[in-house]
C-alpha cells in the first residue's frame, strides 16, 4: 500500500520437490548416506560434550557448569550441536507435507475426482501448508552454516596463524564496541535525515526500515545519484556529499584503523616463528609413528590420567 492507497497484488511463486530423496537410486542413496553420517557427527558431539558436562558436574558439582564448563566455545558447540535439531525437524515436516500433497493426487487422478470441490480444497491447502514448510526449511538451513561456521572457528583458534582473525576482534572488541555506539549515532541521524528529504519521492527511504537498509547500501556506495537529485540537487548534493565524506571517508576507515591496529599487535604477539599447518602436519605424524612404537604416551591419556 503506497501514501496514496493503491493497492497492488503480490504474487509469490512457490515451489517443493514431489520427491524430495532424488530421482535416482544413486541420488537417493548419496542422499541418505550424507544424512546418516551428519546424524552421526551430531550424535558424537552430543555425547562429548554430554560427557564433558558429567565431568565437571562429578568433580566440581552443578555450580562447576558455570565456573568450569561455560565457555565462549562451549557454547559454541551446544549451539551448532542444538541447531541440528530443527534442522532434522525442518526436513521431516517438508517431508511429510510433500507426501501428504502426493497421496491426495494420486487419490483424486485414480479416483476422477478431479472435479470434486472438496477434494480440490483439500488439495490447494495441502499444496499452500508443503509451499510453507519448505520456505520454514530454506530459512533454517540458511541459519544453520553459520552455526557450522563458529564451530570451525574453534578449531582454527588452535592454530596460531588461523586463530588471527578470533583473536584480533577479541583484542580489538571494546574499542569497536565504543566507537559503533558513535558510528550506530552518525548512521541513524542519516537514515531518519534521508526519510525526511527523500521519502515522499523515492521508495526506498518510505519509512525507517527502507531508509536504514538504504543507507547501510549508501555506506558501500550504493546510493543513485540520478534519483537522489530528483528532489533538488543542492538538498542532495548537500546529503550526499556529506555521507560520503563523514560515513564513508572518515567513520569507515576509522574502523578498519582500530581493527588493523589490533591485528597488527596480535600478529606481532604470535611471533614469525608461529607453528605452520605443515609442521603442526609433520609434528602429528612424529607423534604417532613414536606412540607405534610405544615411545610416547597419548596426549588424551595423559590428560584423562591428570584429570582423575
Amino acid at each position: 500500500f503506497p501514501r496514496s492507497g493503491h493497492i497492488w497484488k503480490k504474487v509469490a511463486v512457490q515451489s517443493a520437490f514431489m520427491n524430495g530423496y532424488g530421482s535416482s537410486a544413486g541420488a537417493t542413496f548419496a542422499l541418505i548416506a550424507a544424512l546418516v553420517v551428519w546424524g552421526m557427527v551430531m550424535l558424537r558431539n552430543f555425547i562429548t560434550e554430554s560427557l564433558e558436562v558429567a565431568r565437571v558436574v562429578r568433580r566440581y558439582g552443578v555450580g562447576g557448569i558455570w565456573t568450569d564448563y561455560i565457555g565462549v566455545w562451549n557454547l559454541v558447540d551446544w549451539i551448532a550441536v542444538l541447531g541440528s535439531v530443527p534442522v532434522l525437524a525442518a526436513w521431516i515436516s517438508v517431508d511429510v507435507a510433500v507426501g501428504r500433497v502426493n497421496s491426495l493426487l494420486n487419490d483424486m487422478l485414480l479416483g476422477d475426482q478431479l472435479g470434486d470441490t472438496g477434494k480440490l480444497t483439500e488439495l490447494y491447502g495441502s499444496f499452500d501448508d508443503a509451499a510453507w514448510q519448505v520456505k520454514l526449511q530454506r530459512y533454517i538451513l540458511c541459519i544453520y552454516p553459520v552455526t557450522t561456521m563458529m564451530a570451525l572457528f574453534k578449531s582454527f583458534n588452535a592454530q596460531p596463524r588461523t586463530a588471527l582473525v578470533t583473536w584480533t576482534l577479541a583484542a580489538c572488541a571494546v574499542d569497536v564496541a565504543h566507537f559503533g555506539l558513535v558510528l550506530l549515532v552518525i548512521f541513524l541521524t542519516y537514515a531518519v535525515s534521508g526519510i525526511c528529504l527523500f521519502g515522499q519521492d523515492l521508495v526506498y527511504f518510505a519509512n525507517f526500515g527502507r531508509a536504514f537498509q538504504a543507507t547501510f547500501l549508501g555506506m558501500l556506495g550504493g546510493f543513485d545519484w540520478s534519483e537522489l537529485e530528483a528532489v533538488g540537487q543542492l538538498p542532495a548534493g548537500v546529503y550526499y556529499w556529506t555521507f560520503n565524506i563523514l560515513m564513508v571517508m572518515l567513520l569507515l576507515n576509522m574502523l578498519l584503523a582500530i581493527i588493523m591496529d589490533a591485528y597488527g599487535g596480535v600478529k606481532a604477539s604470535i611471533g614469525a616463528d608461529a607453528e605452520t599447518f605443515v609442521s603442526q602436519a609433520q609434528e602429528i605424524y612424529v607423534r604417532w609413528q613414536m606412540m607405534r612404537r610405544g615411545d610416547m604416551v597419548n596426549l588424551r591419556d595423559i590428560a584423562t590420567a591428570l584429570q582423575k
